[in-house]
């Protein structure tokens, strides 16, 4: 079962240019020495962490926040091994090798350096200090900003024991307190200073970190950081106005499993497509929820998301919001859910049909290719695609592509001319999600020419189509 490059086109956006601008933005670089493996749950702490104190930022500053790169978290080896940091001589004094040793690789290996106009980069390295060493620092001139972090933040980030030179207290600490020390650290490279007396609840306070969520900003810090240019007013003006079925663009009820298409403005900041299975739940700075449960996403971009149904029950309601990266949503459409809600995937208002079998399998029938039809039927087999087609024999969970064809429950029928036209597969694409193939024969009594096509689901007349046949 082959798929269109058409077909492919549809899902496969290409990037825009970054959105925002002149405004500045936060990046994080995950460093790994080279006697340390890549650790997944350490790139998805850094992550979190980030979007999380986002989030806690825009609570504190009302309408602003920071904005993060696209993707959040940027991987790099560094050259040298993890003890090197903490032994190699240079330049500083011993309390700050460690460091003085990390600015070194990241100026030699990270393209920009430790220090880049209009962004604040936080390093977080697998490395531990040396316990009379710096291991967390961060500065910032309002302009750029950096800050690294040392190893017992990716650990304790991930909720792992740790192993550094932490003190007692940190080492029996929560992921908050290290997601704390991170927007501590993120603070100084906003140009954030230490506040004075302490200031315990403040997250610039050395002392205050046992207590994240439940700090704050002293009122000087959040006129400090309204002037910055890290912090903009946040994306309000989120509205969904309709949700249409993602292959034929046309309204109505929902299935599960479905294909949707969302439209309206400031669904997201950008566009981006997604390019690994499972489907991501979060796309760019966007997601969406399906009565309260995050929905798979293959696009999105400001005025159209394309989305899959979750696992909602026919017969109920679906709740369809957006949100954006600040946790701001939209207005919620509500769509009755029906087991199917089928509709074909277009291409210049016609149903996209493509041929099954033979040297020209894939491409599209049109009066310069067209279908055969043929008693001895040798290249007689062509494709629709559909969205919306409901159960199938497989259970596939959401987000993700069954790996093996599995057929729809309901009944397909296929007539062209009112003639019947055997069905010999419906049900999903095996390594596409969502995506529904139905393939039949083109009955061998059609003569040459243009023939109106037409799909049935349980009976029901859904759409017609049009084909292009020639005799054989």
């Amino acid at each position: 079962m082959r798929l269109t490059r058409l077909f492919l086109l549809f899902f496969c956006f290409t990037t825009e240019s970054p959105l925002f601008g002149q405004n500045g933005i936060v990046k994080a670089v995950y460093l790994i020495p080279t006697d340390r493996q890549y650790k997944v749950e350490y790139r998805n702490a850094i992550d979190s962490a980030l979007k999380n104190l986002q989030q806690w930022y825009y609570r504190q500053m009302g309408d602003k926040t920071f904005h993060l790169s696209e993707p959040t978290v940027e991987v790099i080896r560094t050259p040298h091994e993890a003890g090197w940091y903490s032994t190699n001589p240079n330049i500083y004094e011993q309390q700050y090798i460690f460091w003085g040793n990390v600015d070194a690789d990241i100026n030699a290996v990270y393209s920009g350096g430790f220090w880049q106009d209009g962004k604040v980069l936080i390093f977080f390295i697998d490395a531990d200090q040396d316990c009379l060493q710096f291991g967390f620092t961060g500065q910032g001139d309002g302009a750029r900003g950096s800050a690294f972090m040392a190893a017992d933040a990716l650990r304790g980030l991930a909720g792992e024991p740790l192993i550094g030179c932490s003190h007692v207290s940190q080492r029996q600490s929560s992921v908050n307190f290290w997601t704390c020390m991170t927007g501590h650290e993120l603070g100084h490279g906003f140009s954030l200073s230490h506040p004075p007396n302490g200031a315990g609840t403040s997250i610039m306070s050395p002392c205050g970190h046992e207590l994240y969520p439940n700090i704050s900003l002293l009122d000087e810090e959040k006129r400090i950081l309204g002037e910055s240019i890290f912090f903009k007013s946040a994306r309000k003006d989120i509205s969904l106005q309709a949700v249409v079925n993602g292959a034929s663009f046309k309204p109505g009820l929902v299935a599960p499993g479905e294909i949707i298409s969302l439209f309206g403005t400031g669904l997201a900041g950008y566009t981006v497509a997604a390019g690994t299975l499972p489907l991501p739940t979060e796309l760019g700075d966007a997601r969406v929820t399906i009565n309260g449960e995050n929905a798979p996403l293959y696009y999105v971009s400001p005025g159209q998301i394309n989305a899959q149904v979750t696992s909602v029950q026919p017969g109920g309601i679906a709740r369809i919001e957006v949100y954006d990266a600040t946790g701001m949503f939209s207005s919620a459409k509500e769509i009755v859910v029906a087991p199917t809600a089928p509709g074909l995937f277009m291409y210049n208002g016609l149903a996209i049909v493509t041929l099954a079998n033979g040297p020209n399998a894939g491409k599209l029938v049109n009066p310069e290719n067209p279908a055969q039809s043929s008693v001895s039927c040798e290249f007689c087999i062509v494709s629709l695609w559909a969205a919306g087609l409901g159960r199938t024999e497989l259970s596939v969970p959401a987000g993700q592509a069954p790996g093996e064809p599995t057929r729809t429950t309901a009944r397909v029928e296929v007539f062209i001319d009112g003639i019947y036209a055997e069905i010999q597969y419906s049900g999903l694409h095996p390594y596409f999600t969502g995506l529904y193939q139905i393939n039949f024969v083109v009955p061998p009594s059609l003569p040459s020419g243009q023939h109106m096509g037409e799909l049935l689901v349980d009976g029901e007349s859904i759409t017609k189509f049009l084909i292009d046949t020639i005799t054989q």
